[in-house]
């Protein structure tokens, strides 16, 4: 069965984490740079959002990435 609507807020965060996810695998920007392209507003806010969400923080996913 398909779960109720819930909302744009959801799928702004999912959309916020991948972009901000995609654009930390490019080496030459920083956290503040990425958080801020996808609008929030600090890197802190971002590694937050990141972890409540249960994503990888910037860091882990920098590492994964450019390893």
């Amino acid at each position: 069965m398909a779960e109720p609507y819930q909302g744009l807020r959801p799928l702004l965060k999912v959309h916020r984490l991948m972009t901000a996810a995609l654009l930390m695998s490019a080496a030459n920007t920083s956290v503040a740079e990425v958080a801020a392209a996808v609008g929030y507003g600090s890197a802190r806010a971002y590694c937050n959002a990141a972890r409540r969400a249960g994503w990888a923080t910037p860091r882990a996913t920098r590492a994964r990435t450019l390893g």
